[in-house]
């Protein structure tokens, strides 16, 4: 079929048509802008990793530089993904020596908690044309026992953004899956999305099969690739929800295979405090499955920018949760090491690893001959330096992507003191936003952008 015929069965009315349903809608606008019928490149986006409570300097920071550097304790976990890193040495923050303070600057480059808005929400408004999410914020114990002192992420000047920390709320407002009417189906069960709500997907399987007998092979492959993987993502978020008898919805065998599932039951409305979501033993199971729904909803097109949050600064968890590092102790207690950093750089090499999770997970993603990653650029950021000291010098700074090619990764720079608001703005130029000062820095982070 010519681009011209293509371009004639498929405009923009008839898809509107043909998919009712926006979560449906924006995987398909995305596969094809990808092909060359159409002649676009792949959308960019960011994400934006934050972890608490800073680093053992020595066990975290690379001693050679270059293409050469050397990967620490607490960075280990990152030797799969080596070659789509840049590691950041000396990178400062330009603001007071306090958690709260560290945590009002890492994403808005903004002194002392100023009022300022944060760089997902900066993007988000450049970046909100044709998604149906500007930013999409996603927690781990985000909310367990915080404050707005220590928000790191702020939707208008000053005001902290709402991150959401429920996996199943978070699959059913960004796939737009619709609650069902028990005992009224006259057709054979169909697999769920979150619980009590039907498959997006079967809801709309009626115009996906017209949509598919009107396609070229080339976007039919393609969409068929993502109505599977949204279906996955349904089957295991499913499967995390509607799990008190261990015997999960939908395609059981199959789904067990893909998740380590642990029993764990979401209720509606709790209670209760801490809710499921939010309890300890959770921490691990709560985060691999918003990874999935993060990755995913960056992979169909609904967003182009997401926050990523594992607990927050002064994080009160406790680090023995299945999963996790086996260490009885809260988070930030471990983190004022003293002597010996070595409990707390198991701490962070816990969250490099999710870190890296996330990183393979868009790596895995094939965008045309590229990925996801390769499109994409990523941030993983805390809001202190050496913990122990409080000091907002040379803090864990780690980029992850190459930005459709605007960022050559595989190496470690040293920033010779450089405000980490330099690096923000970086990451602005990367995604194709001109400025050349954001916040209170002024200028681009050297070596980065080549």
């Amino acid at each position: 079929m010519t681009n011209k015929k293509i371009l004639a069965e498929i405009d923009r009315r008839n898809l509107f048509k043909y998919l009712g349903n926006a979560a449906i809608f924006a995987p398909f606008m995305r596969t094809l802008l990808e092909t060359q019928a159409f002649g676009a490149t792949s959308a960019k986006r960011s994400l934006f990793f934050y972890y608490p409570d800073g680093i053992v300097p020595a066990q975290f920071h690379p001693t050679t530089f270059g293409a050469g550097f050397d990967l620490k304790a607490s960075t280990k976990p990152l030797e799969s993904v080596r070659n789509d890193i840049v590691m950041i040495t000396n990178s400062n923050y330009v603001t007071m020596g306090s958690h709260e303070a560290g945590a009002g600057y890492c994403l808005t480059a903004v002194a002392n908690r100023a009022p300022a808005i944060s760089i997902d929400t900066y993007l988000g408004n450049k970046l909100k044309g044709g998604v149906s999410l500007p930013v999409l914020r996603l927690g781990v114990g985000s909310s367990f026992q915080t404050g707005s002192d220590k928000a790191v992420s702020f939707a208008t000047a000053g005001v902290p953004s709402s991150i959401e920390d429920n996996p199943k709320r978070a699959f059913a407002s960004i796939f737009g899956a619709a609650p069902t009417t028990p005992g009224n189906s006259q057709s054979a069960p169909t697999s769920s999305g979150a619980k009590g709500q039907k498959s997006v997907l079967d809801s709309n399987i009626a115009d996906l099969k017209s949509l598919q007998n009107r396609l070229g092979t080339i976007e039919k492959t393609k969409l068929e690739l993502h109505v599977e993987s949204v279906r996955e993502l349904e089957r295991r978020t499913q499967i995390t929800i509607d799990s008190e008898t261990a015997t999960p919805s939908g395609s059981a065998a199959t789904c067990n295979k893909a998740i380590d599932f642990r029993g764990l039951k979401i209720p509606d409305n709790e209670t209760v405090f801490p809710p499921t979501v939010l309890k300890n033993e959770n921490f691990n199971l709560v985060c691999d499955i918003q990874i999935d729904i993060a990755v995913q909803a960056m992979a169909c097109g609904i967003t182009n920018v997401v926050l990523f949050q594992l607990s927050h600064p002064v994080s009160p968890l406790n680090m023995d949760f299945p999963g996790g590092p086996s260490i009885s102790r809260f988070h930030h207690d471990i983190s004022h090491f003293g002597s010996s950093g070595d409990d707390h750089a198991k701490c962070q090499a816990y969250f490099m690893g999710k870190y890296a999770k996330i990183l393979n997970s868009m790596k895995a993603i094939k965008e045309g001959d590229k990925t996801l990653l390769y499109n994409g650029i990523t941030l993983a950021v805390t809001e202190i330096g050496h913990s122990d000291h409080h000091s907002l010098s040379n803090v864990g700074i780690v980029l992850g992507g190459q930005a459709g090619g605007m960022v050559k990764t595989g190496r470690a720079i040293d920033a010779a003191g450089a405000s980490h608001g330099q690096t923000l703005i970086a990451i602005l130029q990367a995604m194709g936003v001109q400025e050349n000062k954001f916040g209170e820095a002024l200028g681009v982070m050297p070596n980065i952008l080549g």
